[in-house]
C-alpha cells in the first residue's frame, strides 16, 4: 500500500513539474563582435505574449518568426509558444537580455536573464563608425522626397524619388496626398505605384523596408527656388501610423543670355541633327520629302518645329508630319524626333535648299551649341552639266576668236587691232556662235522633256489594271504584281502625278487632299495585305482567291467615289 502511494505521488509531482508555468530566454551566441547577427529565442508554456526590452546598442532585424509546437513530458503533452528574430550590436561591451515577459490570467511570468559580452572592432572600422555615427541615429518610420539635383538648369531634367521607410512591413496605405511644387513644371511616371511592394536596403548600417511609392521625372521651367512640398499618407498594418517627407528645394538657375543664339528655343540636353532629302533629283510638279531628325538626351518634348526657309523654286506642299521616337529615362527623354516636310517643286533646274539650324544647351559643359547640316540640293548634277557645257563654250570661243585673228591680222601690221570694224565683227560673229549654241540646247532639252512628260492615267486605264489583276488564270506572283500595279494607277489616277516615284508614305500624304480618310486606310490596307502574300511562305490558292475577290471589291468600291 505504501509502495502505491509513494509511486502515485511520484508520479503527482512530475505531472505538476511539468504543467508548471516556465518562460525561457536563449541567445544563439552569447560572445559575439560588433556587427555579427545573433539568433534570441523566448519560448513559453503559457502565451505568445512576449515582452522583452532590447538594449538600445542592439539592432533587430526584420526577420520575426512566431509559432507553437507540442511537447511530451512522462506521458503528457503541452503547449510551447516561441517567437524568434535577428540582430546584431552596434556598439562593444557587456549587455543584459532579459528577463522575457508573459502575462497570463493577470499574473505575469518572468523568464532567466542572459548576459552577452560583445567584443570590439579594430581602429579602422572605429573610426568608420565614428565617421557615420552621426548620421546612423534614424527613427523606426520615416518618409522621404528624394530629388537626383539640388542645383540645375532651367529645362534640365530631375529624378524624384518620393519613398517610406519602415522596421516593419505594413499592410496597407490610406490617405495618401502626393507632394507638390510651386512653380511651373512637366511631370512624368516612370513607374506606377505599388503599395505593398516592400524591400529590404541597408542605410548606413541599419535594415530597413522600403516602399518606392512614386518615381518621376521632373522639368522645373522657372528659375529661382523650387519649394517641393511634402507628401503624407497614413500607414495601416500594425496599428495606424502618420508618416510626411520634408520640405526640399531645388535652385532652378536661368539659361544664360550671353552667347545665346539667335535661333535657340529652349532645348536643354546633348543633341544631334541629321538632314536628308528622298530623292536627290526632281522634276517640275514632283514631291520629294525633308526629314530633319534631331535625336539625343534632354527635353525633347519641349522641342520646337525648326524654321525651315524654301527657295522660290519650291513650296510646302502640306504640314509637316512629326514622328516622335523617344522613351523616358532617369536622364530625360532618350530618343529622337522626326521632321517630314512634304515640298512641291515649281520648276526644273538646279536647286539649292538654304542649311537647317538648331541650337541646344548642354547643362554638363554650361555652353551653347548650334548645328547646321550641309547644303541641300536638288538636280545637281544638271549643275554641273551646265558649268562643263559653259567651260566648253567659253573654251571653243576662244578658238574660233584666235582663228579669226590670225587670218585678219598680219604679223607686220599691228595697226589692224585697233580697227573698229574688224573688233565690230568679230563680236557679231561670236554673239552668233553663242545663239545657235544655246538654241540647239534648247531644242534637245525641250524633245527630251517631251519624250519623259508624264500623262496622267484615266479611268479606263485603271478599270483595265483592275482587270488585268484580277484575272484568274494569272499565277499568284504575277497577280500580286498586277494588284499593286493597279493601285499605283488608281493613285497616279487621282494625283495626277506618277505615284511610282513616290513613297508610300508620300502617296498617303498627297491623297489626303483628294478623298476620305477611311478611303486612305483602305489603299494602306491594301499594300499590307499584297505585302503580306509576296513575303509570305504559307499562302495558298484558297486564300488568295478570297483576296482576289476582295481587292476587286474594294477597288471598285474606291472607283466609283
Amino acid at each position: 500500500m505504501k509502495v502505491l502511494l509513494y509511486i502515485s505521488f511520484f508520479f503527482g509531482i512530475s505531472w505538476s513539474l511539468s504543467q508548471s508555468p516556465s518562460v525561457l530566454l536563449e541567445v544563439s551566441n552569447l560572445q559575439p563582435k560588433v556587427g555579427e547577427y545573433v539568433t534570441v529565442q523566448m519560448s513559453s508554456n503559457i502565451g505568445s505574449n512576449f515582452e522583452l526590452n532590447f538594449p538600445d546598442e542592439f539592432q533587430s532585424g526584420m526577420n520575426v518568426m512566431s509559432g507553437m509546437r507540442q511537447k511530451y513530458v512522462n506521458g503528457k503533452s503541452s503547449t510551447i509558444y516561441y517567437q524568434t528574430l535577428t540582430g546584431f550590436f552596434m556598439e562593444p561591451g557587456s549587455y543584459i537580455f532579459g528577463p522575457v515577459k508573459v502575462k497570463s490570467k493577470k499574473k505575469s511570468y518572468k523568464s532567466n536573464r542572459l548576459q552577452v559580452l560583445v567584443n570590439g572592432t579594430n581602429q579602422k572600422q572605429k573610426k568608420e563608425k565614428k565617421n557615420l555615427a552621426p548620421r546612423t541615429k534614424r527613427p523606426a518610420i520615416f518618409a522621404e522626397t528624394k530629388p537626383s539635383k539640388l542645383k540645375i538648369y532651367r529645362g534640365e531634367p530631375v529624378y524624384l524619388q518620393s519613398s517610406v521607410f519602415s522596421k516593419k512591413e505594413f499592410s496597407s496605405i490610406r490617405n495618401y496626398n502626393p507632394y507638390k511644387i510651386e512653380v511651373k513644371y512637366d511631370e512624368f511616371k516612370m513607374n506606377a505605384s505599388k503599395e505593398l511592394d516592400w524591400i529590404r536596403v541597408a542605410i548606413q548600417g541599419q535594415e530597413y523596408l522600403k516602399l518606392q511609392f512614386e518615381e518621376n521625372v521632373i522639368f522645373l521651367n522657372e528659375p529661382g527656388d523650387a519649394t517641393i512640398q511634402p507628401f503624407e499618407m497614413v500607414l495601416a498594418g500594425y496599428g495606424s501610423y502618420a508618416v510626411s517627407s520634408e520640405v526640399q528645394k531645388i535652385e532652378v538657375l536661368d539659361l544664360p543670355q550671353e552667347r545665346q543664339p539667335l535661333n535657340f528655343s529652349g532645348l536643354v540636353g546633348d543633341f544631334q541633327l541629321i538632314v536628308s532629302l528622298s530623292d536627290s533629283n526632281a522634276n517640275a510638279n514632283d514631291i520629294v520629302s525633308l526629314a530633319i531628325e534631331i535625336k539625343g538626351l534632354g527635353n525633347l518634348h519641349q522641342m520646337r518645329m525648326p524654321e525651315l526657309v524654301l527657295p522660290n523654286s519650291l513650296e510646302l506642299y502640306s504640314d509637316p508630319i512629326t514622328t516622335d521616337s523617344y522613351r523616358l529615362t532617369k536622364s530625360g527623354f532618350k530618343g529622337s524626333i522626326i521632321y517630314t516636310y512634304p515640298i512641291r517643286v515649281l520648276r526644273d533646274g538646279y536647286i539649292r535648299i538654304s542649311p537647317i539650324e538648331i541650337s541646344f544647351f548642354n547643362p554638363k559643359n554650361e555652353r551653347y551649341k548650334a548645328l547646321k547640316s550641309g547644303n541641300l540640293e536638288l538636280n545637281s548634277s544638271g549643275k554641273n552639266i551646265k558649268s562643263t557645257q559653259d567651260r566648253a563654250l567659253l573654251k571653243k570661243a576662244d578658238e574660233i576668236e584666235s582663228k579669226a585673228v590670225s587670218k585678219v591680222l598680219k604679223p607686220s601690221n599691228e595697226d589692224l587691232w585697233r580697227n573698229p570694224y574688224v573688233l565690230s565683227a568679230l563680236g557679231v560673229l561670236l554673239l552668233l556662235l553663242l545663239f545657235f549654241f544655246r538654241k540647239q540646247k534648247k531644242w534637245f532639252v525641250a524633245r527630251d522633256m517631251k519624250e519623259q512628260a508624264f500623262t496622267a492615267p484615266k479611268l479606263s486605264n485603271v478599270q483595265n489594271a483592275l482587270e488585268a489583276a484580277i484575272e484568274p488564270s494569272g499565277s499568284i506572283v504575277q497577280s500580286i504584281s498586277l494588284m499593286e500595279q493597279c493601285l499605283f494607277t488608281y493613285c497616279s489616277y487621282v494625283l495626277s502625278q506618277d505615284s511610282m516615284r513616290l513613297s508610300r508614305n508620300e502617296i498617303y500624304v498627297l491623297l489626303s487632299n483628294h478623298i476620305a480618310p477611311d478611303k486612305i486606310e483602305e489603299i494602306r490596307h491594301l499594300f499590307t495585305v499584297l505585302d503580306a502574300y509576296r513575303y509570305s511562305k504559307d499562302t495558298d490558292s484558297l486564300s488568295f482567291e478570297g483576296l482576289r475577290d476582295s481587292f476587286n471589291k474594294q477597288v471598285s468600291d474606291l472607283l466609283m467615289h
